[in-house]
């Protein structure tokens, strides 16, 4: 219960100055997961995307749904010009999100 109002709280905080969000992803009602904003460098125009989803909730699309709505509204409404996603070398199902939504390859080969 602590660790969900300091996430609130923090998310809360990073609103308010202007620097990203953290949405609920919900599924029939359900929180199935939380998808926003790390941070805005508003200099270069930048941020990255995180997110996680509960694993009864995977296989649904529902993250490459919220991440696309993300890319739009940073592109669109924000104005950004780079969006990265971070994953994990290992973490296939986290790396599919990029390539579904044809993001470019940089970093590792």
């Amino acid at each position: 219960m602590e660790n969900s109002r300091e996430f609130i709280k923090g998310t809360l905080n990073q609103f308010c100055k202007n620097d990203g969000f953290q949405a609920g992803i919900w599924y029939k009602g359900e929180l199935a997961g939380v998808a926003g904003l790390h941070t805005i460098n508003w200099s270069n125009r930048s941020t990255s995307i995180g997110y996680w989803l509960g694993e009864s909730f995977q296989g649904k699309g529902l993250m490459t749904q919220a991440c696309q709505a993300i890319v739009d509204y940073c592109f669109q409404e924000l104005d950004l010009k780079r969006i990265e996603i971070r994953a994990a070398t290992e973490n296939e199902k986290s790396l599919a999100i990029p390539k579904r939504l044809d993001f470019k390859k940089r970093g590792l080969p």
